[in-house]
């Protein structure tokens, strides 16, 4: 299942997306912006908070099983239960993205 997906930056300073098992689509990231997002990715020495206003996102394979709302939005209760065991995702604090 292919999904836009917006990028976040993790606590390690890596930008991913906020989902328990995906495959980025290489040359799918946008905007594509001078000096700041390439087609695959935020650039190395990028100012952070500008790429952060920019709201990047990129497609990603996600597996077959994954729950979707009728909406096209990620059912958060059946992810979680799916993940039940995870740290992050199996927690109901946990609230997936929202595909653009």
């Amino acid at each position: 299942m292919l999904k836009r997906i917006p990028l976040i930056l993790d606590g390690n300073g890596r930008w991913r997306v906020d989902m328990p098992t995906y495959r980025m689509v290489t040359g799918s990231f946008q905007p594509v912006t001078a000096n700041i997002i390439g087609a695959d990715g935020v650039l190395a020495g990028a100012d952070t908070a500008q790429a952060q206003a920019l709201n990047p996102s990129v497609d990603v394979e996600l597996p077959a099983d994954t729950p979707l709302n009728p909406n096209g939005t990620f059912d958060a209760d059946k992810l979680r239960a799916m993940y039940a065991k995870h740290p992050r995702y199996g927690q109901d604090t946990w609230i997936p993205p929202i595909p653009v």
